[in-house]
């Protein structure tokens, strides 16, 4: 990348929208770039450039007539995350 596809401003890196552009390429799903970061001390950063849609929620009908059961039936218990 080159200086003026980004700037720097206290501890925020801001790249610019055509630099975003050109990095996701032919705009496929999922990761379409990985960025390498590096300043003078620490870790190397990565930051990956992801094209997704931004999911749309909406209403759904069903029925559960077209579920196969196999003549037994498991009862269903709720999975809870520990806290």
């Amino acid at each position: 990348m080159r200086a003026r596809d980004y700037t720097i401003e206290g501890d925020q890196l801001t790249l610019t929208a055509s630099a975003l552009t050109r990095l996701s390429g032919s705009r496929g799903y999922g990761t379409n770039a990985v960025l390498t970061a590096r300043f003078s001390h620490g870790e190397l950063w990565r930051f990956h450039v992801i094209t997704h849609d931004i999911p749309v929620l909406s209403d759904a009908t069903g029925t559960t007539a077209s579920r196969s059961t196999t003549g037994r039936s498991r009862p269903t218990t709720p999975v809870v995350a520990p806290p």
